[in-house]
């Protein structure tokens, strides 16, 4: 395979103009990246591809000196000037380098090079490969990049946005479902090093370095260079307060998130966001929820976590809806949004996407017309890629309960190693944030017809407060002793007082599953049929039926079997903590920020 070293280089330069012909130890930035780039012994040639204006003829005049040809191309469409200077010189396989390197490591580049040249022989090759994409543990200036001229090609034609033309590679690490990409880090982390030219700060500590390890006859190594900084730590602070260019200006960093709460759809949707936005880096900018309907009832809780609210003054899926959030998205220059209901169909995402801001799309049921988000989350036990058949090629889909998403408060709990041995006393029936199909009664009225016992009964309802007051005045006449109370902040606390629990089959089911709290499910919406069927299968819960059809008797016969079975509940106790391991979100927010346009250069 013929390997091609492209160093890009132009004379043009915001912050040091004509900086890669600054003279350093006699000679100029750009003969250093060309000589330490042509030391890499794996390379064919090396190129230097500069912009057609003519301002940047001094470059290509260096270069022509130096012997090394030039291609050249668009001044902005640096993308378009790589592909065309590596299809000039029949690349199979392409280096890219800034002329911004010149402490560029070829010894680093090789062992890199023969990573990527092995893997191009097996079953997985990779289509790019860089000693930044697994986490910068390399100092700024050592960066390499290695992909296949089908790569680039691809990314030539298919590229649309301008940091992707301007960056070369953003198109290709950006979309890994796209491409196969592997990286190397270094087995010591010294990514708080500075060494590239960008500013007057930078040539200085550069010049300085130089200056004590530079040999006309040798090319001094990384190693020489940190021994150096050990000798002399005061060198770090010369460049210690440059900050490194944003690559995509108009993403500064943050979450937004687009989600609502009512009786009628429930709490779920904005507790699962939560846990997002509890999980969001702190470093990364601020955590907005956008909410049309519900927002006053959490507005508190919204506030303790240290997110912001801002409400949607629209109708909820409209066009003014998502005017509304693409504004907001774009005033805080936000790194993803995320979209979490039933309502906002496939106009509305789709108006949402091809912006700067990546867009994460929570599903429940396998959506089939999906516009090209960037990425989808399905949480559930039945999510399969199966399930979507027509999904975008560009959209990167996270399925499964790997990926199930639950709050600190959760995850703080120390979950009980008993597996729910001994009698059960303490039944909670929780139906999430609403109760459209008026289930709780029934619940009560079967749960009235059991055994007079030692049995206490706690029910949680959501913001009806009409509701709620009709479920107390039954609760008076029970035969037991019979708690109902209002939204709770201590959620984690009430599910780890249970020791058999009646709930929905939205998102509590997975909290119970993790905690070891056996459940009988009452489904009340058709989209948690199938993970309630798995669940029951799996052997973690039981099913009582759909909400609009339960009869007491089920209620009671259901709840009187699990309440003398001790067994069974400690089964369906160790089954569920299984399959929820409690670090989902944890994973969600590391794809998100691993696949995240903020970047700097």
């Amino acid at each position: 395979m013929r390997v091609v070293g492209i160093i890009q280089a132009r004379m043009r330069s915001t912050r040091l103009p004509a900086k890669i012909l600054k003279v350093v130890c006699g000679r100029t930035v750009l003969e250093h990246d060309i000589i330490r780039l042509r030391a890499a012994r794996r390379l064919d040639t090396v190129v230097v591809a500069t912009g057609e204006d003519p301002a940047n003829n001094p470059v290509a005049e260096e270069a022509t000196r130096l012997g090394v040809p030039v291609s050249r191309g668009s001044e902005d469409d640096v993308l378009s000037r790589f592909y065309h200077a590596a299809r000039s010189h029949e690349a199979d396989v392409i280096v890219r380098m800034t002329s911004d390197c010149p402490l560029f490591d070829p010894q680093l580049l090789d062992e890199m090079l023969a990573e990527f040249l092995d893997s191009q022989n097996s079953s997985e090759p990779f289509d790019y490969y860089s000693n930044t994409l697994l986490g910068r543990t390399y100092p700024t200036g050592l960066d390499a990049e290695i992909f296949t001229m089908a790569a680039l090609e691809r990314a030539f034609h298919e590229a649309t946005r301008q940091p992707e033309r301007e960056h070369v590679t953003p198109y290709l690490h950006q979309n890994p479902q796209l491409f196969r990409l592997g990286g190397m880090r270094a087995e010591q982390d010294n990514s708080h090093h500075r060494w590239t030219l960008d500013t007057p700060e930078d040539l200085q500590l550069i010049e300085a370095i130089y200056d004590e390890v530079y040999h006309e006859d040798a090319l001094f190594t990384t190693e020489e260079v940190l021994a150096l900084f050990a000798r002399r730590p005061e060198l770090i602070h010369i460049n210690q307060t440059v900050e490194a260019k944003a690559i995509d200006p108009e993403v500064k960093g943050g979450l937004v998130i687009r989600c609502d709460l009512s009786p009628r759809i429930g709490a779920g949707h904005f507790m699962r966001c939560l846990a997002l936005a509890q999980a969001w880096p702190a470093d990364r900018g601020p955590v907005v929820f956008a909410m049309a309907e519900g927002g006053v009832a959490v507005a508190s809780r919204l506030a303790d976590e240290g997110c912001e609210l801002r409400v949607i003054h629209a109708q909820v899926g409209t066009e003014q809806d998502s005017a509304a959030l693409r504004e907001m998205v774009a005033e805080i220059g936000a790194e993803w949004m995320v979209v979490d209901g039933y309502r906002f169909d496939r106009d509305y995402l789709a108006s949402l996407t091809g912006k700067a801001c990546r867009l994460l799309v929570l599903d429940d049921a396998g959506a089939g017309d999906l516009p090209p988000a960037d990425a989808v989350l399905n949480q559930n036990l039945h999510a399969h890629p199966d399930l979507y058949p027509a999904l975008p090629a560009s959209t990167r889909l996270l399925a499964g309960l790997e990926y199930q998403l639950l709050r600190r408060e959760f995850l703080g709990m120390k979950r009980p190693e008993d597996t729910r041995g001994g009698p059960a006393r303490h039944l909670l029936v929780t139906l999430g944030g609403g109760d459209p199909r008026d289930a709780a009664p029934r619940i009560l009225q079967g749960l009235n017809a059991l055994p007079d016992g030692d049995l206490r009964i706690r029910i949680l309802t959501g913001h009806d407060t009409q509701s709620r007051q009709a479920l107390q005045a039954a609760a008076q006449a029970s035969p037991h002793e019979v708690e109902v109370l209002g939204p709770v902040q201590d959620m984690p606390a009430q599910l780890g007082w249970a020791d058999l629990a009646i709930t929905g089959g939205g998102s509590t089911l997975w909290e119970l599953a993790y905690l070891g709290v056996p459940a009988l499910v009452v489904v009340v919406a058709k989209n948690q049929i199938p993970s309630s069927r798995l669940l029951a299968e799996k052997g973690s819960i039981r099913l009582l039926g759909e909400a609009a059809t339960l009869r007491r008797a089920t209620v009671v016969t259901q709840v009187a079997d699990l309440l003398a079975d001790t067994a069974a509940r400690q089964a369906m106790s160790v089954a569920g903590r299984e399959l929820v391991d409690g670090q989902g979100t944890r994973r969600v927010v590391a794809k998100m920020v691993h696949w995240s346009r903020r970047r700097v250069s």
